[in-house]
């Protein structure tokens, strides 16, 4: 018996031993697999971070391609220069200074190729000046950023001019009127510039048309002058060009006030109305004086005054309308005329200087003739109307129409009848006085 008691002891005893070296061997597993699991969890976290390195090494390595240009509305704003763009500095409430500045920054924009709205509202605060436009830039311009360039202009508008400016604008073309002393040419360009300015941004609807700003023109010309343009038919044109109205009827306003000038032609000093026998004869001798001829034979023939053999000439000496006459001096002796070399023996009659007046105003005038005709002809060659290198001095007017032409030959003709009543007069005035020329 107590043989069996003991080996079910060590029975008992080897069983435990057993289970406790199975549990033990269980653990050590369960811990191994653990063990290896977060170790490959490691391996996998450390070859994807080594993947990630390898691709990030490889972008590196890539030179990235050099950019000529930016890309379709894209702005550099760091470098973009709004030192070229028009600037704004009032006054405030001004129509025309405030359209001009505006319609300059769509094309500023246009020309620099700023398409975003946000862009072209951030351009335009540094191109403000004035400080009512200023003040609304600084607390409401946030507000537009994300919105349009025409909401934002809009509101520029209702800040910068009163309220129906537009309006406004279309009653001065509706009460257009040339003035006495205003050319044709600055009284259209000045309609024109009201019509720019109306028609900025305006709908269709609202535009004033070419035909219909050339009607107001007319109304505000003269009533003699609306009945010239009516008997010529200028409006009725199809299709309606107003360069071609404009040239039309400019063309006529010259000619008639041309005509009205030739009316009532101011006399010269050598009509019969406005001077004396005393004043015309010695007008005539201060001419021959100053042109060293003779009083009696009216030549250069070098003789003292009252010693010529003669023949006596009364016949009529035309005198230039350029010659002013000098004062008679009280101690007058006629000169002894010049010789036929050409050289006065005697200045001429109150003069000090060999040179005549006459003389030297001629060729004053031509200068300033030449002068004027430089800045004419730079000015039509400006406007397209003349080429220097096709066009001679009497052909830049070669773009005139048959109407045009016609006004500049009527005023010819009345400018040559005005010379011929002239002529007339003086020549029935000689008649009466050739005889006290040539003996004084």
């Amino acid at each position: 018996r107590m043989s069996h008691t003991f080996r079910t002891i060590v029975t008992a005893h080897g069983s435990a031993s057993f289970i406790k070296a199975q549990h033990a061997a269980l653990v050590q597993n369960e811990y191994d697999r653990r063990a290896a699991r977060e170790a490959a969890e490691a391996n996998a976290t450390r070859i994807t971070r080594l993947e990630e390195l390898v691709l990030a090494l490889a972008v590196k390595s890539e030179v990235p391609p050099h950019r000529n240009r930016l890309d379709e509305g894209e702005l550099d704003l760091q470098k973009f220069r709004t030192s070229d763009g028009p600037k704004f500095s009032g006054p405030p409430m001004t129509v025309e200074p405030f359209v001009k500045w505006v319609s300059g920054l769509q094309i500023f924009f246009t020309t620099k190729s700023v398409t975003k709205a946000s862009d072209k509202i951030k351009i335009v605060g540094g191109l403000i000046d004035d400080s009512n436009l200023l003040k609304f830039y600084a607390n409401e311009a946030s507000d537009y950023l994300t919105g349009s360039w025409e909401a934002f202009k809009t509101r520029m508008f209702q800040v910068g001019l009163p309220l129906n400016w537009r309006m406004k604008l279309r009653k001065q073309i509706h009460q257009l009127a040339m003035t006495p002393t205003e050319s044709f040419v600055d009284y259209s360009t000045r309609a024109r510039t009201l019509q720019t300015l109306a028609n900025f941004d305006a709908a269709g609807t609202m535009k004033i048309a070419d035909n219909d700003l050339a009607q107001f023109v007319i109304f505000g010309l003269p009533q003699d002058l609306q009945d010239r343009v009516a008997e010529h038919q200028i409006m009725e044109r199809v299709p309606f060009e107003y360069s071609y109205f404009e040239q039309r009827v400019g063309a006529s306003v010259a000619a008639a006030r041309s005509a009205t000038a030739g009316s009532n032609y101011p006399r010269s000093m050598s009509t019969t109305q406005s001077v004396n026998k005393d004043d015309f004869i010695w007008r005539v001798h201060a001419y021959l004086d100053s042109e060293g001829k003779c009083h009696f034979c009216k030549k250069t023939c070098g003789n003292a005054a009252g010693t010529c053999p003669g023949p006596v000439d009364k016949k009529y000496i035309p005198i230039p309308d350029s010659f002013q006459t000098p004062p008679k001096p009280p101690n007058y002796t006629p000169p002894r005329a010049w010789s036929n070399a050409g050289k006065p023996i005697h200045p001429p009659a109150g003069r000090s200087s060999g040179r005549s007046a006459t003389v030297a105003g001629v060729a004053e005038d031509d200068l300033v003739d030449a002068a004027a005709l430089a800045s004419i002809q730079a000015e039509l060659a400006e406007d397209g109307l003349f080429n220097y290198a096709a066009e001679d001095l009497e052909g830049c007017y070669g773009r005139l129409d048959s109407a045009a032409i016609a006004g500049y030959e009527a005023l010819d003709v009345q400018r040559w009848r005005n010379a011929d009543e002239k002529e007339q007069e003086e020549a029935e005035l000689w008649a009466d006085v050739a005889g006290d020329i040539a003996d004084t």
